[in-house]
């Protein structure tokens, strides 16, 4: 049951400072099965990252629900919903 880790660097918009996020997300063979395969992670473009809050709180990791592709606007669903 390993579950996978989504990294990005997160740009502060008063300060200009890069701050690291996460989210964890589903075993990998759930995205397979859901038809996301390895060239759909586009390494360094700018993305709009969906997560569900972590339960301590923090702002800095939390469950993936989707990536939006700033380039052309492809999203990845890998959850609905609040669940």
């Amino acid at each position: 049951n390993p579950h996978t880790a989504t990294w990005v660097d997160v740009k502060d918009e008063k300060t200009g400072a890069i701050e690291t996020w996460g989210c964890e997300g589903n075993p990998p063979s759930t995205y397979s099965r859901a038809g996301v395969r390895r060239s759909d992670w586009r390494i360094g473009e700018q993305v709009t990252l969906t997560c569900i809050a972590a339960k301590d709180g923090s702002k800095h990791w939390g469950f993936l629900k989707q990536i939006k592709y700033l380039s052309d606007g492809h999203v990845l669903v890998f959850r609905l919903g609040g669940e």
